[in-house]
């Protein structure tokens, strides 16, 4: 295969990538993954993440980060539970009237059939995964999906 100029590329026009979030923080279609170490705020950061994207508004309230269009997010958690879950919530959407995600925005807290490892557990993903029909499916923690 032949290797191709930069400079050609950049003279072509770059091809438009749709995205939930732009600039292409979250490409539709695509695998966005948020590691870091424990007890940093990544569950605080997935639901500003899941707050934006079900309210359809900026995303830290940042004008850089624009969310595309509102969409239906299913959040599922398996580190919490739901009081605990339901505190964050309370605090990362203190800004929204319920009214703005109600029918946008649903989860699942501390499911034990929610696995990748067992064939159940993928029933169980799939069968929620049609049900609700979201756009966005956020996961948290991933390795809780595993044994």
């Amino acid at each position: 295969m032949k290797s191709r100029r930069v400079v050609d590329l950049l003279a072509d026009g770059l091809p438009l990538v749709p995205c939930w979030i732009d600039p292409f923080c979250l490409p539709k279609r695509g695998i966005m993954l948020l590691a870091g170490e424990a007890k940093v705020a990544k569950s605080f950061f997935l639901l500003e993440i899941a707050r934006a994207l079900a309210t359809g508004t900026q995303l830290f309230g940042n004008p850089f980060f624009r969310v595309t269009e509102q969409c239906r997010v299913l959040m599922v958690e398996q580190e919490l539970g739901p009081w605990g879950f339901g505190q964050r919530v309370k605090k990362i959407f203190a800004r929204h009237n319920p009214s703005a995600y109600a029918n946008t925005f649903n989860y699942l807290s501390k499911e034990p059939d929610w696995r990748f490892d067992t064939p159940k557990g993928r029933d169980h993903i799939r069968e929620t995964i049609i049900d609700y029909r979201p756009n966005i499916v956020i996961l948290d923690p991933i390795s809780y999906f595993y044994s």
